[in-house]
């Protein structure tokens, strides 16, 4: 099974569990800059919002922008799948998509949908299977 490793745990995030929750925490609380309410889920059975694009950058600048758009994603339910868009900060290199296995966190193993990323790699003429 392939693993793709958290490398930048301990750079632009915690490299451990309690810390990044701390930190996701205070994102979510901060009523100047965030939402200012904690992060809670309900199980509505019908969705209003099927997506959000959220900053990627470290905590420190866009955490508190981040949790605005978790905190209405969750407001709903906790969504079924999450797509995780990287982003190739050299520029060489073609779109690609993990067809399989799990992403490392700080927080644990995210597993990657393989019906969706079959599906995705199946219609798409652009994105490569990043084996």
């Amino acid at each position: 099974m392939v693993v793709r490793k958290a490398a930048v745990a301990g750079s632009f995030y915690p490299r451990y569990k309690p810390d990044l929750l701390r930190l996701l925490n205070e994102s979510f609380i901060n009523d100047q800059f965030g939402p200012g309410e904690e992060l809670k889920s309900s199980n509505q059975e019908q969705r209003t919002i099927l997506g959000g694009v959220s900053p990627h950058a470290g905590f420190t600048y866009s955490g508190c922008c981040a949790a605005f758009t978790y905190l209405n994603l969750f407001k709903e339910r906790v969504p079924d799948t999450v797509i995780i868009l990287g982003t190739d900060h050299i520029g060489y290199g073609k779109v690609a998509l993990m067809r399989e296995g799990k992403w490392e966190t700080p927080l644990g193993y995210l597993e990657i949908d393989e019906n969706l990323s079959k599906e995705i790699l199946k219609n798409s003429e652009t994105i490569i299977d990043d084996e």
